[in-house]
């Protein structure tokens, strides 16, 4: 069965076909009742008009149920009565030669027909209309368009009798000496094409005149009156000469003058209405225009809200840490490292808040940027696993990480993000799980030539969740139940932002869960083979290496932040000068020798950007002088504009001291 779509943009017709084949059908009972019982109002209407053959209210029977029934699950009755149609319309017309005449329109009151016969135009009519409805639920490229074509050449040859006997003009209903075309055969024609024709409205060359735009309305209003003003002018013209009150020449310069005054002032009014909704359009286009500049400004608000909020939580949040970090290099007792565990515990939750709200709004602006670089993927998913052991170990939990064979070394993809992805469903299992064990697995689910696609499965024996929560679970603020934010902490973003993640790199995550006994998150991402040897990763120990006779200097405004850096910089054997702000930074390049500027952004006076410019516009010895920014915006508009402006590097606040060393030996020759 074939299905007209319904296309958007268009009007589109169910009922109103359907019940003008009910009135078509109707009108046909109506004629052969007439038959039966002798009526001649039924059959002609008028008594000087002639009489609808029985033969032609019968196929009309037929054309309103094929009208009635289509696109319907009679699609198959539908196509055997257009094909009785069309057989006998084309037999009648075969039998308009004597020789094979088969008097097929006289099967019916044979005895009171007295020489009535189809017209001509009739059978031509009916073997258009049967072929323009058994095309309706053809499923060809042309089906529609050639449907109404026989249509509309139907209706035009109805309306030109219809015209006719307006007119009182038989040669446009009559066809040499037939019998004529009935005016309520005409008429009936009329109300048969224009259903079919609204049947396939959004189709063919109706899709243009039904369309809702502004060519489709001009369409509805110009037709109506294109067609029914010159029929009614035409008409009281012929009757005006008719009963003498003018003669030929009058009626006709009559004729043209009141076509071209109504239609241009229809014209007139007509252009008057498209230029009001013109400006109508012109007004919603500025108010669409002011609102997108407004959405606009408030975004960049919202961005510049989200960036100083992010920079004034993390400068603390980098002070708290870093303070930690030193306090553990110092003799403490084991009461006072458990109140630093705790701190550093705290600070490091928050810091994850942080990040959660700060990546979902990346993702829903568009902003994630995905890495393609090559990557040890075992050794990612050990350490990580050896990272959040400590975590797993305080809950007395065992967590384990299985490698298959088969995957291999080093693939193509983000590793950033898979550490993120994993870290935030390898903690939540932490968190739900009170005892027992957590396992990350890895292996291929699909391997190609030169991709493949990896499986990865976190499972716990955790507190499970409710098969009727986990729909929602990667919904943004959503948790299972609403205690478990006061229970087990959290802002029910670290689901959404990996799952968002995940398709992002064209993957899917799944979950299955039981309550009481655990859950099972599995994610598939794609990722590419490595064809070459990869270079090998470099240790930690050698990233730590010392930075012995190296004189930094550090642009910090913070006094604690100050602290912080100079000493862990100090520890590693490192000679460190502090500037408070960029003027002071090019003050101290100007009479001292340095290998390298650690600048923070946001200073008073002279922020970071500024000194850079400055720093890389002048002529000076220290013009190429490695800088890696240290701040406490995490936004990548942030780190392309400093990369944009001459800085080597980014390092957001707060930073683990390995990351900050491993970055200024990275730049320092």
């Amino acid at each position: 069965m074939h299905h007209i779509p319904q296309t958007a943009g268009h009007l589109t017709f169910k009922r109103f076909p359907k019940n003008l084949g009910k009135f078509v059908i109707l009108i046909a009972i109506a004629i052969i009742i007439g038959w039966i019982f002798n009526i001649p109002t039924l059959k002609s209407i008028l008594p000087d008009y002639a009489a609808m053959n029985p033969t032609t209210a019968t196929l009309f029977i037929l054309c309103g149920a094929a009208l009635w029934l289509n696109n319907t699950n009679y699609v198959t009755s539908v196509d055997v009565i257009s094909i009785v149609i069309i057989c006998i319309a084309a037999t009648r017309l075969i039998g308009f030669n004597p020789n094979y005449d088969t008097g097929i329109d006289q099967y019916f009151f044979r005895e009171r027909l007295n020489g009535n016969r189809m017209a001509p135009n009739t059978a031509v009519n009916f073997l258009l209309t049967g072929i323009s409805l058994l095309l309706l639920n053809r499923k060809w490229k042309y089906n529609f368009l050639v449907s109404q074509i026989c249509a509309l050449v139907a209706l035009s040859i109805s309306m030109l009798a219809v015209i006719g006997y307006l007119y009182a003009d038989r040669s446009l209903y009559k066809l040499a000496t037939y019998i004529p075309m009935a005016l309520h055969t005409a008429v009936t024609f009329l109300l048969l094409t224009i259903g079919i024709l609204l049947k396939g409205s959004s189709q063919g060359f109706m899709s243009v005149i039904m369309h809702k735009n502004a060519g489709g309305r001009l369409s509805r209003i110009l037709l109506p009156i294109t067609i029914l003003l010159p029929i009614i002018l035409g008409w009281l013209r012929i009757e005006g000469q008719r009963r003498g009150m003018f003669g030929f020449e009058f009626g006709t310069a009559m004729y043209t003058i009141s076509v071209i005054l109504l239609f241009t002032l229809f014209i007139g009014g007509l252009s008057r209405s498209m230029n009001r909704s013109d400006e109508k359009r012109k007004k919603a286009e500025q108010d669409m225009l002011i609102a997108k500049l407004e959405a606009e400004k408030a975004k960049k608000v919202q961005e510049q809200f989200l960036a100083n909020m992010s920079h004034e939580i993390r400068t603390p949040i980098n002070g708290v840490i870093g303070m930690v970090q030193l306090a553990g290099t110092t003799a403490l007792t084991e009461e006072q490292k458990d109140y630093m565990g705790m701190i550093s515990e705290s600070a490091s939750n928050l810091l994850v808040i942080i990040n959660d709200i700060l990546d979902l709004t990346k993702i829903n602006a568009g902003k994630i940027s995905l890495e393609n670089v090559e990557y040890a993927l075992p050794h990612a998913v050990r350490s990580l696993t050896r990272l959040l052991n400590y975590k797993a170990k305080a809950k007395e939990i065992t967590l384990n990480s299985y490698i298959a064979p088969e995957v291999p070394d080093s693939v193509f993809g983000d590793p950033v993000r898979l550490n993120q992805i994993l870290t935030n469903l390898v903690s939540n299992a932490i968190k739900f799980t009170p005892a027992g064990e957590i396992n990350i697995s890895v292996d291929i689910a699909k391997a190609e030539e030169t991709s493949l696609i990896l499986r990865f499965i976190v499972q716990d024996t955790g507190i499970g969740i409710e098969k009727d929560k986990l729909e929602g679970i990667f919904e943004s603020f959503t948790q299972a139940s609403t205690d478990t934010t006061r229970k087990y902490g959290g802002t029910g973003l670290g689901l959404t932002i990996s799952k968002q993640l995940i398709e992002l790199q064209g993957g899917n995550i799944t979950v299955s869960s039981t309550p009481g006994v655990g859950s099972s998150f599995v994610f598939f991402l794609p990722a590419k083979k490595v064809t070459k040897k990869m270079i090998p990763i470099q240790t930690t120990s050698a990233i730590l290496s010392s930075l012995d006779n190296l004189r930094i200097l550090l642009a910090e405004d913070n006094l604690i932040n100050q602290k912080v850096a100079s000493i862990l910089l100090t520890k590693a054997g490192a000679k460190v000068n502090i500037a408070n702000n960029g003027t002071e930074v090019l003050t101290m390049l100007s009479g001292n020798r340095y290998d390298m500027v650690l600048m923070d952004i946001n200073m008073p006076e002279m922020d970071g950007f500024e000194a850079t410019t400055r720093i890389r516009e002048s002529e000076s010895l220290f013009q190429n002088i490695p800088i890696i920014a240290l701040t406490a915006s995490a936004f990548e508009t942030e780190k392309q504009r400093c990369l944009d402006l001459g800085m080597n590097d980014y390092l957001t606040k707060p930073f683990k001291a390995e990351e900050l060393f491993a970055k200024i030996r990275l730049h320092v020759t």
